[in-house]
């Protein structure tokens, strides 16, 4: 991982996301046979089995919107917007 900690969706699926009006759906096509999608930095895509490892995040530092779809949260600097597979928010 590029940021040299343990990362809470060890799988990098995509940096950058290909550009979609529904950029959640796009990740959950990457994230296919893991349980949880996430975004982050506005535009990474990653993926996992578990959550919640590096505590929840909260307020402004994770509210960067998509590069797709601005109307869509997409984390933000080493926090991610996090869905269960289906694409349903956790």
């Amino acid at each position: 991982d590029g940021d040299g900690g343990k990362r809470d969706l060890p799988k990098l699926a995509a940096s950058p996301m290909p550009s979609s009006p529904d950029p959640v759906q796009e990740c959950a096509k990457l994230c296919t046979g893991y349980k949880y999608l996430g975004l982050q930095d506005g535009m990474q895509c990653l993926c996992g089995n578990s959550v919640g490892s590096q505590g929840h995040a909260s307020g402004s530092r994770c509210g960067m919107r998509c590069a797709g779809n601005e109307s869509v949260i997409c984390g933000g600097n080493n926090c991610n917007s996090v869905w269960s597979r289906p694409a349903s928010p956790r």
